[in-house]
């Protein structure tokens, strides 16, 4: 055998997993660890070599996910520590529409959500209750939202602001948002719980209407 698979303790199910490149002989009794997007195998026995092997191999998880299209709860549960999340550029806009809880696998990660350019920000539209939430209780190390803009739909308040960050901290660079305020804290961002809460913000807009 000679593949690899994945287990997710979000859905409890593994999936196999499609790579490409050099590939390892098969093999048991080998070290492995994970370095920010990348899964490192050494050494262990089996294959074609007798005794045992001395041989590292690496590979490469994936940096940009594109944003899917149907924004649900427990929609990002399957990103990498400082993956990128990527707008959907082919769309005019993205939704969220329930609370999204960022990194909720058993290793932490920090997110980024990005636009396509400066000039050319992602939308997203928030319905409803829809809110990006970075727990670093859930195990989210950090949040970025660069070149973005929020819409919030519906016009009235909601329970959370858009973004959420607690115990984390959080930066918003060329954001802008448009009609969104909460009955908590906060109309578009809510830093707060202690810890390594911080919230920094770069060339960004807010109007309430």
């Amino acid at each position: 055998m000679n593949d690899l698979f994945e287990f997710d303790t979000h859905l409890q199910a593994w999936t196999q997993l499609s790579v490409g490149g050099t590939l390892p002989t098969p093999r048991t009794g080998m070290a492995v660890a994970v370095s920010g997007h990348r899964l490192h195998v050494f050494g262990g026995t089996g294959g074609t070599v007798s005794g045992m092997l001395n041989d590292l191999w690496a590979i490469d998880g994936p940096a940009d996910v594109a944003w899917p299209d149907n924004a649900a709860a427990g929609l990002f549960v399957s990103v990498f520590d400082w993956d990128t999340l990527v707008l959907n550029v082919e769309r005019s806009v993205d939704r969220i529409v329930d609370e999204l809880l960022l990194c909720t696998r058993m290793l932490p990660c920090e997110m980024r959500i990005t636009g396509p350019s400066t000039q050319h920000k992602g939308i997203i539209e928030r319905l409803g209750n829809g809110s990006i939430k970075c727990s670093s209780a859930q195990g989210c190390t950090g949040l970025q939202l660069v070149n973005a803009k929020i819409v919030c739909m519906d016009g009235g308040p909601a329970p959370f602001p858009p973004i959420e960050a607690q115990g984390t901290p959080i930066a918003l660079e060329n954001v802008a948002a448009h009609g969104c305020w909460s009955t908590t804290d906060g109309g578009v961002v809510r830093c707060f719980g202690g810890g390594d809460a911080a919230l920094r913000v770069t060339n960004c807009s807010f109007k309430s209407t």
